[in-house]
Parts: structure tokens; C-alpha cells; sequence
């Protein structure tokens, strides 16, 4: 059997058969097999030789046929061209009477839906609570309300003692500060009182004006006035009694009488602050890193605020700079003369308070949502002891002493304080609603609502108002009873109602029963709720690792909150973050742009090395606004980062026939002299050569190569060219090297200038991309490129919010130098704020529309065009 056969057999065995017939018959068929037989073999052939050739493809030329491509074909756009076809219609600001107009015309629109809706505005619960559905919402608030009210009595009373006040006043300030904000607040699960930051706060306010209980610090007041040793220390402070316990000073005025006024003075700015809408002002300003450090620094301050309590050692309370400084000296003087009994009590109470916090309440939380008042249980245990082993009289325990039944009637703030406390509570007021609008929002973007900043200035500011008629010190956001009212499963601001209602069932039942509660039970308290403050230490190396100029704004805050004091802290922080802001906007980035081939990117050349620079044109990208404050560094950053030099650029001599020496070249019998190439063509057809691919060694040095032949030039005809165009010459010029061999000489040779044919329709077309190589022993090392000779500069303002009127003139200070050495200044990629900027600055007087591109793609597009030169001025 033949191979034919056998493949007719594979191909087509059911053709293969015997066929009966004549014999002209047969061979009829056999020619018919054959023919088809020929065609199968011809397709089989066809068909490997296509799988030959798709499996020999690149890979990635496999990939980029499914890969996602963005094409888009519009003609290219300057500033006018885009508003003629576009139909632009800038929208027109409305003068001040049209304001007043407006204003006054939906002020004449009275109605009954009108008024609700701005009754509804001021009072949230009126939105609300008609919408409240009792079987969803009722139980959750009602668990959540007494929850809150259980812990707002520990918290409520070693908050006050920390403000230096009695500490039932803590239980009144929950009281009102829940009624008033449930009306006006637009939260519904933060909790109001007196809080450690503001306590603090409110304790130096207390202490400059009650005199008798304090001491002035060295940096105040004369150092004789300074208790030095421990025995007169221990003589001079059987007369204090301890922290919030005194009731007047020598000018007959109480530490709470100096709280309302101050709670009084608080409301005021808050309710003003919500008046102007500047809110939003003072939380942008307070930045999250001075709030971090100050909270931060607040706890270490209340860390040596309570030392005293938790050691039973008595001391004056020092005001002015430097006072924990001073605090830290006499508690290491009378360290000695430390109660052991309190310190014992309160070791306990902080190991117990501990255990509860790292141990029981993770592992309860997961069995109840309820969370344990443990530290009421510490408080009820600690009074109960005390009580019993009546440690008041036999050990000198301090305590909290009469406690008054009920609630206080209202009475007026003592307004001759006044002009005492105006800065103490402008400062109040601020980190007041600063932390609480925070927390507001971080709750409410959890659970699906909106705040409304300045309707919560207003509840803060009436709060703080009408608390200061009811003994109440300024109040502020929970942090721990906010979240706890949101995990217990509050729903509604009615929660607040019902904590309410357990603090005043404190007051009028069992509140007495706490007299015999000691003060270092309430330290103990205070220092282990502030443990999540001082694990805020963290922040800093999360800081340095991001931002160092953050860091350095945080480690200010602290360290100034600390050392010399909170309010000067406070300050410190506000400085360095204006310094900061300062630095980052006079010094923001700029980029010498490239464009990276066939495609329309244009990326920065150092750090991009596909980018390539189009010859003959320089792209600058300031990445910030243009203002008086960084314009002068704008106009130097454009020259060093682009190159450009206007001392020596100068236009072309006419008397060259078309031709203009780039640079010279002089070597001399040394081997020492610049580096230049010879000249070339000023016009020519070939756009592709805008696109030339440099080494990585040439984008270094800002030049671009080309390889071609080599065609020698004497040393005469360097010499000769470097004379009559060393002025031309210099704008890019390389020094060879001095330290080559002074014997040596060599020859430049050149390698290939291009000749082409010129394009008339293009006057302002770069010169070719030469190299130039020196032979002989004086060129060892030694390589020199050509640099373009720029045309056009474009300015790509895409990343520039604003320009004022010192940026726009320097502008137009910045155009007229460039037409003087024949470069056109291009803009692009402007928005339209900064578009009317410039226009009304004059600015697109002097520059032509023409030159304000859409994009800088469009401005490339365009100026490199052949057949197309936008005109200048």
C-alpha cells in the first residue's frame, strides 16, 4: 500500500473502498480522490502554518488585544475655541442688593409650614419625636438612659473634684446639660457633663481668681513666696484643706461662683460662634494632631494633679507657667510624709478598677451588653469602709465631706468676673465643641445620620448657658458615655431623659449617703479612665512614619502643654501648624515635565525615564496656588528646574542664512576648552524627532542623543564657530574637565548633523538632536550633547487652585522677559476660577487667547504643528 493511500485511509477511509465499474469508470473516481485528497492536504498545510505563526507572537501582543484602551479624537482647544464651542455660560454672582432682595422677600413668605419648619430648625426634637416608634426604640433608650445615668455619678463627681469644685456640682451639670441638649442637639446618643479636658481647663480658670487656695509659681511671683523645704512645707499646709472643699477666697468669692460665670461666658461664645458659622473654622484649625496632643497632655496634667490625693500628701495648687514642674518637686520633697492608708486604699481601687477594664469587662461584654458599674461599686465599697472604720478622724483620710440633698435653685452668675475669664472660656468654648462635634460625627456616620455643625453650637451654647444658673461648671461631650449609650443600644435622644432621671433620683435619695466617700477613691477613678489618653503617646510614631511636619506639630503640643502649661500648649500647636501650613504652600512641588511617546501623558522627567522632553520646549507644573507668598519662589523654581537662562538666551543673528550655531567648541593645545556642537538646520519637516529616546545617562545631563556617522571638523572650524556664537553658546555650554592631561590634544569629530528641507510654514522650529565626541587622548572621558534651543515655554496650571494679583503680575513680568529673547509663553490646563483670575488681573491682555490651551497636550499639539503657529503678542 502506498503513503497516499494510507492517508486517503486517515483523511477519508469511507472513500477508500473497492469500486466496482468499467475501467474508465475507475479511474474517473481515482482522479476525483485524488483532487480531494490534494485540497484536505493543501488545508491541513494552511492551517498548521497558521498555528506556527500565532504561536511565534509575543506575549504581550496577545494581551494588549483584550487590554482596556482610551481613545478619543477632538480637535485641539485653546481658551477661546473651548468657550465658542461648548457654549460656556459662566454663572453670574449675585450683588449685594440682589442679596438683600432675595433675603428679604422669603422673610415676607410667612406660613404655617414655614414656621414649623424653622421652629424644627432650632428645636431637632420636634422633628423627631413625632416620628418615634415605641416598640423599636423605647426599650433600647430606656436600658441605655439608666445605663448612662449609673455611670455619670462616678464620673459626674471626680470630674468636678478634678475642676477643683464640689463634687456633687458634677451630678447637677449631668443633670441639666441632658435636659437642655436633648431638646436642641441634633445627636441622638452623645452624652453631656463635665469632662476631663475642660475640667482641667476649669481648674486654672478657678485657681487665678481664687487666690486663697493656690500658690504662685516662681515664674509669677518672687521666689520668697515659694515654699523650698519639706518641714515648711508640712507647716504651711495645715491650713488647706483639700482640692474643691474651700468655699471662698479673700475676695469673697467661691470656686463655683467662678464656674458659672465661666460655664455663663462659654455659652455666650458658642451661641456667637454659631451665630457667624465659624465653627467649621476652629475645627479646621484645631487639627487632628494638636487635638491628639493636647488630650494627650491633659491626662498627663491630671496624672500629676491626683498624685497628691492617691499619696494623702497635702499641697498648694501652683498657677502660672511651669506649675507641674513645681507640683512634681514638692510631691518628691514630701514623698516621705505619704498617708499609708490612703495609698493603700487607693492601690486597691486602681488594681480592682484595672482588673475590670483588661479582664472582666471584655469577657462580660460578650455574655451582657449591660456593662457593670464597676467603679460605682468601688465608690459605694469605698464609702461604705470608710464609714465603718471611720478613716476621716482615726487615719486622716480626706473626704468628699456634705453632700446637699436635691437639686439647686437657680440663681444669677456673679458678671463682675466677667472681664477675669473672657479668654479662658473663648478657649473652652472652642476645644469644647471641637471634641464633641467629633465624636458627634464619627456616632452618627456609624449609625446612618447627619449632624448639623451649626445647630450643635447653639445646644452646646445654651447648655453651657442655662446650666451656669444651676451651680454647673462648662460641660462637654463623654467620650466613655457616648459610646457606651450607642453599644447598650440607644436609639434616640430620649435616652437622655431617663439618665437624667437616675441622677436626680441620686441627688434627692442616696447622694448624702456619699459624704464619707474618700478622695483618693475618686483619684483612683479619674487616672484609670484616662488610660486610653495616655496610650495616645502611639500617635506620634504613627505621625513621624507619614509626616514629619505632623510630628513636629504634635511633639510641640505635648511637649509645651506639658512643661509650661495647656493654654501655652495650645498656642504652641496653633503656631506650628500655621508654620507648617506656611512652608507647604510657599514651597510647593515643581516638575519639568516630558511627554511619554504616543500617547498624550506628560509626566515628570526625573522621575519618569520613558517621559522624553520635546525639543524646544520647556513644560513647568507648579503644584500649588500662585500668591504673594511663593510667587518670587515660582519664578526662580522655573528657571533652575527648567533650565532656562534669560541672561543668556538671545535671539538668533538674522545674518545666518538660516542657520544658528548652538554652542562652540574651542579645544586648544591643552586639551582644555568648552564643549559645543556645530550648527544645524533651524527648520525642518520632521516632527518625529520632537520624540527621541534618550539613555539614562543623557537624561541626566538634560540633553538628547542621536547616533549617526562621523565626519571630522578641524580644530580651526570648532575654533572659528565657538567665536561668533559664544554668546549663543553659553546658555548650556559643558566645561570639559580640568584635570585632563595639559600635553594632550585631539580633534573633535562630529557626529552627524542633519541637513533637511525647511519648513516655512514653521518658523520657530527646534534644531536637530546632535552628539559630539572629542578623539585623542583629551577626550577619554569626555562626551558632549546638544541642548535644543527653546521656542516656547508652557505652563501647566492644573494643579494651581488660585492666583492673586502678586502671581498675575508676576506673570506678566514673566511673559514681557521672554518675548525679549524670543521664547512664547503657552498656559494650559487652567481651570476657570483661575482663568477669571488672570483676566481680571490683565493678564490675558498682554498674553493672547490663542496661547491659553484646554490641556497641555493641547498646547504641544498645537505649537508643534507644521502647518499651524498660534500667534503671539
Amino acid at each position: 500500500m502506498t503513503v497516499q493511500q494510507v492517508l486517503t485511509l486517515v483523511v477519508e477511509p469511507e472513500r477508500a473502498k473497492v469500486t466496482r465499474g468499467s475501467p474508465v469508470q475507475r479511474e474517473d473516481n481515482k482522479t476525483q480522490e485524488t483532487a480531494r485528497f490534494q485540497v484536505r492536504i493543501h488545508l491541513l498545510l494552511l492551517l498548521l502554518l497558521l498555528l506556527r505563526w500565532l504561536c511565534q507572537l509575543p506575549v504581550m501582543d496577545l494581551m494588549s488585544a483584550n487590554s482596556c484602551e482610551v481613545q478619543v479624537t477632538r480637535p485641539a482647544l485653546t481658551l477661546h475655541r473651548r468657550t465658542h464651542l461648548y457654549n460656556s455660560c459662566p454663572e453670574k454672582q449675585a450683588g449685594v442688593r440682589e442679596r438683600i432682595c432675595g433675603w428679604s422677600l422669603k422673610c415676607n413668605k410667612f406660613s404655617r409650614g414655614r414656621v414649623w419648619e424653622a421652629m424644627a430648625a432650632r428645636l431637632p426634637i420636634l422633628d423627631w419625636l413625632p416620628k418615634y416608634k415605641l416598640r423599636q426604640a423605647f426599650l433600647g433608650d430606656l436600658i441605655a438612659g439608666l445605663t448612662v445615668g449609673v455611670v455619670a455619678v462616678p464620673q459626674g463627681m471626680a470630674y468636678a473634684m478634678l475642676a477643683h469644685l464640689p463634687p456633687i456640682t458634677g451630678l447637677y451639670a449631668g443633670v441639666i446639660s441632658g435636659l437642655v441638649y436633648m431638646l436642641l442637639g441634633t445627636s441622638h446618643h452623645i452624652s453631656l457633663g463635665v469632662v476631663g479636658s475642660l475640667g482641667v481647663l476649669t481648674a486654672k480658670a478657678i485657681g487665678n481668681v481664687v487666690s486663697h487656695e493656690t500658690v504662685p509659681t516662681p515664674a509669677t511671683a518672687p521666689a520668697t513666696a515659694i515654699l523650698s523645704t519639706t518641714p515648711t512645707l508640712a507647716q504651711g499646709l495645715q491650713s488647706f484643706t483639700a482640692d474643691g472643699n474651700s468655699t471662698s477666697d479673700n475676695s469673697g468669692y467661691s470656686s463655683v461662683e467662678v464656674a458659672v460665670v465661666l460655664a455663663l461666658l462659654t455659652g455666650l461664645w458658642q451661641v456667637l460662634m454659631g451665630v457667624l458659622q465659624v465653627g467649621q473654622v476652629f475645627s479646621v484649625l484645631l487639627s487632628h494632631m494638636i487635638v491628639s496632643a493636647f488630650t494627650t497632655s491633659v491626662a498627663y496634667d491630671i496624672m500629676f494633679s491626683q498624685l497628691k490625693s492617691l499619696l494623702g500628701i497635702p499641697l498648694p495648687r501652683y498657677t502660672g507657667a511651669f506649675k507641674s514642674f513645681y507640683t512634681i518637686r514638692d510631691l518628691s520633697l514630701a514623698l516621705l510624709t505619704a498617708n499609708p492608708t490612703v495609698v493603700g486604699v487607693s492601690a486597691v481601687c486602681i488594681t480592682l478598677l484595672v482588673a475590670n477594664n483588661e479582664i472582666l469587662k471584655p469577657r462580660l461584654k460578650k455574655v451582657c451588653p449591660v456593662p457593670v458599674p464597676v467603679e460605682l461599686l468601688v465608690m459605694v465599697a469605698g464609702t461604705v469602709v470608710s464609714r465603718v472604720l471611720n478613716l476621716e478622724e482615726e487615719q486622716s483620710v480626706t473626704v468628699i465631706g456634705h453632700v446637699p440633698k436635691g437639686f439647686p435653685m437657680p440663681s444669677v452668675p456673679h458678671l463682675e468676673l466677667v472681664p477675669q475669664l473672657l479668654v479662658h472660656s473663648f478657649i473652652i468654648a472652642v476645644i469644647g465643641y471641637v471634641s464633641a462635634i467629633s465624636m458627634a460625627k464619627i456616632i452618627a456616620k456609624r449609625k446612618g445620620y447627619v449632624i448639623q455643625a451649626t445647630q450643635e453650637l447653639y445646644a452646646h451654647g445654651i447648655t453651657n448657658f442655662v446650666g451656669s444658673f444651676f451651680s454647673c461648671a462648662p460641660v462637654s461631650v463623654s467620650l466613655s458615655r457616648s459610646v457606651i449609650q450607642e453599644e447598650v443600644g440607644g436609639v434616640t435622644g430620649l435616652a437622655s431623659l431617663f439618665s437624667c432621671s437616675a441622677l436626680m433620683i441620686m441627688l434627692y435619695s442616696i447622694g448624702p449617703l456619699f459624704s464619707a466617700l474618700p478622695n483618693c477613691v475618686l483619684s483612683a477613678v479619674i487616672l484609670v479612665s484616662f488610660r486610653g489618653l495616655f496610650l495616645q503617646v502611639k500617635d506620634l510614631a504613627k505621625l513621624w512614619s507619614s509626616s514629619r511636619l505632623d510630628a513636629a506639630i504634635w511633639l510641640a503640643t505635648f511637649v509645651v502643654s506639658v512643661v509650661v502649661g495647656l493654654d501655652y500648649g495650645l498656642l504652641a500647636g496653633l503656631a506650628a501648624s500655621a508654620v507648617v501650613l506656611l512652608l507647604r504652600a510657599q514651597r510647593p512641588p515643581a516638575l519639568h515635565l516630558g511627554h511619554v511617546p504616543f500617547t498624550d501623558l506628560y509626566l515628570d522627567l526625573k522621575t519618569y525615564h520613558k517621559a522624553v522632553e520635546v525639543p524646544g520646549v520647556k513644560i513647568f507644573q507648579f503644584g500649588g496656588p500662585l500668591h504673594f507668598g511663593n510667587a518670587s519662589y515660582f519664578h526662580s523654581s522655573l528657571f533652575s528646574v527648567t533650565g532656562l537662562d534669560l541672561a543668556a538666551a538671545k535671539p538668533a543673528s538674522a545674518s545666518r542664512d538660516d542657520k544658528e550655531t548652538l554652542f562652540g567648541v574651542t579645544v586648544n593645545n591643552a586639551g582644555v576648552g568648552k564643549w559645543c556642537i556645530s550648527h544645524s538646520c533651524a527648520h525642518h519637516d520632521d516632527s518625529s524627532s520632537f520624540y527621541d529616546m534618550r539613555s539614562d545617562e543623557t537624561r541626566e545631563s538634560g540633553a538628547s542623543q542621536a547616533s549617526t556617522s562621523h565626519t571630522d571638523v578641524s580644530e580651526d572650524d570648532t575654533s572659528h564657530s565657538d567665536t561668533e556664537n559664544g554668546d549663543t553658546g553659553s546658555d548650556a555650554c559643558l566645561d570639559c574637565d580640568p584635570d585632563q592631561d595639559n600635553t594632550s590634544q585631539g580633534t573633535v569629530s562630529q557626529v552627524s548633523t542633519q541637513d533637511t528641507t525647511c519648513d516655512s510654514m514653521s518658523p520657530h522650529k527646534p534644531t536637530d538632536v546632535t552628539l559630539i565626541n572629542i578623539d585623542g587622548e583629551a577626550a577619554k572621558n569626555l562626551t558632549c550633547f546638544s541642548f535644543q534651543v527653546c521656542h516656547w515655554l508652557v505652563l501647566d496650571l492644573s494643579l494651581v487652585s488660585f492666583v492673586d494679583t502678586t502671581g498675575a503680575s508676576m506673570m506678566k513680568q514673566l511673559h514681557r522677559d521672554l518675548q525679549t529673547t524670543g521664547v512664547t509663553l503657552c498656559l494650559a490646563s487652567a481651570s476657570d476660577k483661575v482663568v477669571e483670575a488672570l483676566e481680571r488681573c490683565g493678564v490675558l491682555e498682554e498674553i493672547s487667547r490663542d496661547l491659553v490651551f484646554h490641556s497641555t497636550h493641547d498646547a504641544i499639539t498645537t505649537i508643534t504643528c507644521p502647518r499651524h503657529s498660534p500667534t503671539t503678542r
